[in-house]
């Protein structure tokens, strides 16, 4: 540790950013536990953990949607005097994949190596002004988020040596599996539950370290964060009627329902949630197939496809209707445009005969229950036994859409149907702007942060409500009731078997959250890079101060 000055604080944050970004800890690879122990054993000789040795913990656990185990380094050191009282920080410390960098790809965990071979490399504008410029680290896992897990452990450090310098504990959650499903923080508020009873913690506030950027893209300003986005994953299963390309009218293309179920959904601004003047983006695809699809003069009879939704203040049940009404539109459009289409060509000769198909429309929960009515034996049960024997490399969201298919093979009926339900991850929103005792402490205490950034550092704190990049904070506490989150386990294929969130042990973790995080640009790309001057100098000493004041 060096010394107490800003200074010494600067360069010390600075130092264990580069020790940690030369671990690759990519999202699904062993990195991820070497960098979980590097730390825990890194922790383990700081002389306050040898003297405590019970407040360091290494956590690994097993989800069923990630294929390795699931890390998290759990540090907590108690203040002097006695309280139950305590802040906890949460970082993740896996990153994304570095195959973008190229031929820079060797270089990627070596920032300065990295910074002296871009010099020779045509890079964006920006991006070569602000390597020039010497004020920004470059590297993957700069920006997001190895400087804020650096900022913490830097804190937590210099708490552990004076441990009368707060009247509040301070405790440090490091987790993996950001970056793919969240595994980290689902095994981490699990570990929580326990271990706030065991070690006497009242968390009264959750703070996560994430850039500015990575929640308001492309801002240039310092931000705080009074809560975070929420998301779902609506897909859509359109089972068709095939019939020979030559007899169009009497079958029901599932890519022509497929192709107007996406003019509806995707952009749409009718889809939108808004809070307090900040606006999601609408629904957009991120996946789109024709299943078991080979080259054949027959029409499509199978369809699916899944879109990314951020809600604020809607409740699952809420997007679901939406989803429905959706689903009815592009069957109402597609009967239509088909009918319009047969009227056009039946006036220039065409004599061969038509049909009218009905198309169900069905929530991926009512679906099970009309298999339920007819199956001969325990549905649940059968069910869960393909989840099981599906392959573990297997993306999650393609068991999800497998266990509709196995569903929709024990359906009596053959008629075309489109089948609506939500796919993993789900994130619920969280916002701290309440009236609970803790949520006022926390709101004022960032307002206290706000003023003391313009008058001693002449940093203007930009506040927003949602922090819309999506975040681990999702997992701190809960927005809805029991019957809310209902909808979310019974429309999500597979739910228990491929995967599951502990939402017991998140509401638990009942505390409110804020993000104060570090500057930097383009998070994810071969570009990733950290402001280094407010990360370095003036986020320690507000982090430090917003710790007081709580």
């Amino acid at each position: 540790m060096k010394c107490n000055s800003a200074a010494g604080r600067a360069e010390n944050v600075k130092e264990i950013l580069i020790e940690l970004i030369g671990i690759p800890s990519v999202t699904g690879t062993d990195g991820e536990a070497r960098i979980a122990r590097h730390i825990h054993e890194k922790l383990s000789h700081w002389r306050y953990f040898r003297e405590n040795s019970s407040h360091l913990r290494l956590v690994s656990s097993k989800l069923p949607d990630v294929k390795n185990d699931i890390y998290a380094v759990f540090a907590l050191v108690k203040a002097a005097r006695p309280t139950t009282k305590t802040i906890l920080f949460i970082a993740h410390f896996d990153v994304v994949d570095v195959s973008i960098y190229g031929s820079l790809k060797p270089l990627a965990f070596d920032p300065p190596a990295l910074e002296r071979a871009m010099a020779d490399v045509e890079l964006p504008p920006k991006a070569k002004k602000d390597l020039e410029s010497g004020q920004y680290l470059f590297g993957r896992g700069a920006m997001d988020m190895k400087a804020g897990l650096a900022l913490e452990l830097d804190l937590i450090e210099e708490f552990s040596n004076q441990t009368n310098r707060y009247d509040v504990n301070i405790a440090v959650l490091a987790i993996g599996d950001e970056e793919n499903n969240n595994g980290g923080m689902r095994i981490g508020a699990r570990f929580m539950k326990q271990a706030a009873k065991e070690l006497r913690l009242d968390v009264a506030c959750v703070v996560n370290t994430e850039p500015s950027d990575a929640g308001k893209s492309g801002t240039e300003q310092q931000m705080i964060f009074m809560g975070t986005i929420g998301k779902l994953l609506p897909f859509f299963y359109v089972r068709g009627a095939g019939v020979h390309a030559g007899s169009y009218f009497q079958g029901m293309s599932a890519s022509l329902l497929m192709s107007f179920l996406h003019t509806v959904v995707e952009a749409n601004p009718d889809l939108v949630d808004a809070d307090k003047g900040e606006v999601t983006v609408p629904p957009l695809a991120l996946g789109l197939e024709l299943r078991h699809r080979e080259y054949s003069v027959t029409l499509p009879d199978k369809a699916a496809t899944f879109f990314n939704y951020f809600f604020l203040k809607k409740t699952p049940s809420v997007v679901l209707d939406e989803m429905t009404a959706m689903a009815h539109d592009a069957v109402h459009r597609t009967k239509k445009h088909l009918a319009r289409s047969y009227a056009a060509i039946s006036a220039r000769g065409y004599t061969r005969p038509g049909t009218d198909l009905m198309v169900a429309v069905l929530t991926f929960r009512e679906l099970v229950e009309v298999v339920r009515h007819d199956f001969a034996g325990d549905l649940d049960e059968h069910l869960s036994t393909i989840a099981i024997e599906l392959a573990d490399t297997m993306d999650v969201r393609e068991k999800g859409i497998i266990l509709v298919e196995a569903l929709l093979e024990l359906r009596k009926a053959e008629t075309p149907v489109i089948v609506t339900g939500l796919l993993p991850p789900f994130l619920p929103p969280r916002e701290s702007l309440g009236s609970s005792a803790k949520e006022i402490v926390l709101q004022a205490a960032a307002e206290k942060l706000q003023n003391y950034a313009e008058d001693t550092h002449g940093v203007q704190l930009e506040k927003a409500i949602y922090f819309a990049g999506i975040s681990d904070l999702s997992y701190v506490g809960s927005g809805f009731s029991k019957d809310e989150l209902r909808p979310v386990a019974e429309n999500i294929p597979g739910w228990g078997d491929i995967y599951v969130i502990p939402f017991e042990e998140i509401a638990a973790l009942d505390a409110p959250v804020i993000n104060i995080g570090p500057m930097g640009r383009d998070a994810h790309k071969m570009t990733e890079r950290l402001e280094k001057d407010y990360t370095f100098r003036i986020l320690p000493d507000l982090l430090r101060y917003f710790v007081k004041q709580l």
